[in-house]
């Protein structure tokens, strides 16, 4: 404080001084200067005196512009002075002691907004800024720039405040509250962004209707971004049909994909070929309603009635016409685009209606360029069963180099295995393989096409699981059971990834249907070792079997994997019947292999016994039987005893108690 009383005395001495340069009467001078403050004084307080009177009268008294006292406009006008002969640094000082003395004062502010906006210092000028604007409350440019210069800096949050506060001002201000909408969507608060997009509306004028279309297509994309289909295509049908005039080709191919993709195959021919005027006859005026109309008919009508005036393209319509089989006539444009030609075809096709060739023509000339809606007209040809008429579009499309990729190939290869022609198929998918080697669906379409050429080899080695598990399992031991101490010990097996679990349950249904024992065996007790995650690797099952159920269930948890609850997933590709079937047919195989797999057959069955999922309504008798039969045929004994002691309870079978224990 002592700092700025002292800045402040120099500035009053450096006023007086620059006042009385040259003249020798100094304490004259002075004086007079005493004088014209007291003067002010004396003005300052007949009009506090005056606005007093008028309230105490009812009346609301005006407020004065300016909050400066006026002993401190010398000192602003001399901060001016500074400022305009260069010297900013004492020019800050003064302003500085000014807002000492008059913090609420905005003079001071500005000259330090001038100050920094010349010196480029945008932090401290934003920081100026916010101040002014809260002063200045009513200004609404003041906060239009600082969001302006928050947006420069990156401060999209502050931007948007600022933004908010200026659209307060002006509620009718169209930019304002379009610019505000804007930020809302980069920060993605795209609630409140459509909330002002809506308000934008209402405050449009009623022409142009270019801005009303614009911000339809805003709204349409952040209602798209959030899976709002339906309000999408609402915004902009209700744009369209208010504006028809004034919509562009970006809003019709908007609108057209999303009635793609909500498959209003339909409304996105009406569209189309009434917003290009494609029909040669003249259109009936009629209602818009067409959901009831077929498509013969609605194709023959517009969107709205006041297209009909406006002859799109027509002054270059291609030199013949095509006719469709129902004898409709289409003039195709040539300034109709290629995005609208490929949606206008697919749309065609799922109407069950034949696209002119002159529409296709300039996409089929340019696969290089056109291949994405080559593809997509190819999609259309597949889902409406016509795979011959999709077979040379893909094929064209895979012999270039920028669509030569694995999903390409995979609709290749469909077509073929939907037109029966196997051997294509076959190397279609190997194609696909090679360029997406993890793409588990594909290996197991083409394990199941080798299996029905005969070529089960090809299919098993086709299935295989990768290189990497294997070098593990090695490592580990092999995949099988083995012999130890106690007679059933069994070898840790990895646990298969999901696309693994998918490729071993086909491997092992197809070595069942070919009576390969040995061969499936080892691949369901990789099924099981998965399936039992949380009790094959425990050595001390016969202690956990005799547990009630909390001590059981809290062993369990102890050694439980972190990554167990992530595998239910996985679990829950085969019901528990089939997990259940490849139980049984696996420990049947293993017990008609010999006595070295019987270890492997005795786990696992204590390993069900204590997963305890297989004791259902259902299947919880034959359960308890099987696994108590294995314990039997094991000689072990008290496995067997707890097995049927349960079962028993289960059932109510009347055993004395002297039995049972």
């Amino acid at each position: 404080m002592e700092e700025f009383s002292s800045r402040g005395e120099k500035a009053d001495e450096n006023l007086s001084d620059d006042s009385d340069e040259g003249d020798e009467n100094g304490e004259d001078k002075g004086d007079m200067a005493i004088q014209v403050d007291q003067f002010f004084s004396e003005l300052d307080i007949d009009y506090s005196r005056q606005r007093k009177r008028l309230l105490t009268s009812g009346i609301k008294a005006p407020r004065r512009k300016s909050l400066l006292p006026t002993h401190l406009h010398s000192v602003m006008g001399n901060a001016n002075l500074r400022l305009a002969r260069g010297d900013s640094s004492g020019a800050v000082d003064l302003c500085k002691e000014v807002i000492r003395q008059a913090p609420h004062a905005s003079e001071p502010y500005y000259v330090l907004a001038t100050v920094y906006e010349d010196t480029e210092d945008k932090h401290k000028l934003l920081q100026i800024l916010l101040i002014l604007a809260h002063l200045k409350r009513s200004d609404s440019d003041l906060w239009l720039k600082a969001g302006d210069l928050a947006i420069q800096l990156q401060d999209l949050t502050l931007a948007v405040q600022c933004l908010s506060k200026a659209c307060r001002l002006e509620p009718k201000n169209v930019h304002l509250h379009w610019q505000q909408a804007n930020l809302y969507s980069e920060i993605k608060e795209s609630k409140k962004a459509l909330e002002t997009y809506e308000y934008v509306l209402t405050i449009l004028p009623n022409t142009p209707g270019r801005d009303y279309v614009e911000c339809s297509k805003q709204m349409a994309r952040l209602y798209h971004d959030s899976e709002q289909t339906d309000k999408a295509t609402e915004a902009l049908v209700r744009a369209y049909s208010l504006y028809p005039s004034d919509t562009d080709e970006e809003a019709i191919n908007i609108l057209c994909e999303l009635y793609i993709h909500t498959k209003k195959y339909q409304e996105g021919c009406q569209l189309i070929i009434g917003y290009y005027n494609m029909l040669s006859e003249p259109r009936p005026s009629i209602s818009t309603d067409f959901e009831s109309l077929p498509l013969t008919t609605a194709l023959r009508l517009s969107m709205a009635d006041e297209v009909d005036d406006i002859p799109r393209g027509a002054e270059s319509l291609h030199q013949g016409e095509e006719q469709g089989e129902d004898g409709m006539t289409l003039a195709v444009p040539e300034n109709l685009p290629v995005d609208l030609r490929g949606k206008l075809a697919v749309c065609l096709i799922h109407t069950d209606q034949k696209p002119p060739e002159s529409l296709l023509q300039p996409i089929y000339s340019k696969p290089d360029q056109c291949g994405d809606l080559m593809f997509e007209v190819a999609e259309a040809y597949m889902d409406a069963g016509d795979y011959g008429k999709a077979l040379p579009l893909l094929s064209s499309l895979v012999r270039t180099d920028r669509f030569n990729q694995a999903g390409v190939w995979l609709k290749h290869a469909e077509c073929h295995h939907m037109m029966q022609d196997m051997d294509a198929a076959a190397l279609s998918y190997h194609r696909v393989l090679s360029l997406a080697p993890r793409h588990t669906d594909t290996r197991l379409t083409l394990a199941t096409l080798y299996s029905q050429m005969g070529l089960t080899e090809d299919a098993l080695a086709l299935l295989e699981v990768p290189s990497d598990t294997q070098e593990e399992e090695e490592e580990r031991g092999g995949g099988g059971g083995g012999e130890a101490e106690g007679g059933g010990v069994f070898v840790p097996q990895s646990q298969p990834q999901f696309s693994d679990i998918r490729v071993l349950v086909h491997k092992y249904t197809l070595l069942v249907n070919e009576g390969r024992v040995e061969e499936y065996c080892a691949v369901g007790t990789q099924l099981l070792a998965f399936l039992f995650r949380d009790t094959y690797n425990r050595t001390d099952l016969r202690v956990i079997m005799h547990l009630g159920p909390r001590k059981r269930n809290a062993r369990l948890r102890e050694m439980r994997d972190e990554f167990s609850g992530a595998y239910q997933e996985q679990e829950n590709i085969l019901r528990m019947d089939e997990w259940w079937k490849i139980f049984v047919t696996t420990c049947q195989g293993l017990y008609s292999l010999g006595t070295q797999h019987h270890p492997t057959m005795l786990h696992l069955a204590l390993c069900a016994y204590c997963w305890r999922k297989f004791d259902t309504p259902e299947l919880y008798k034959v359960f308890y039987l099987f696994s108590a039969s294995v314990c039997f045929l094991m000689d072990e004994t008290t496995g067997c005893f707890w097995i049927l002691r349960r079962l028993c309870l289960r059932v109510n079978f009347p055993l004395s108690s002297s039995f049972l224990i």
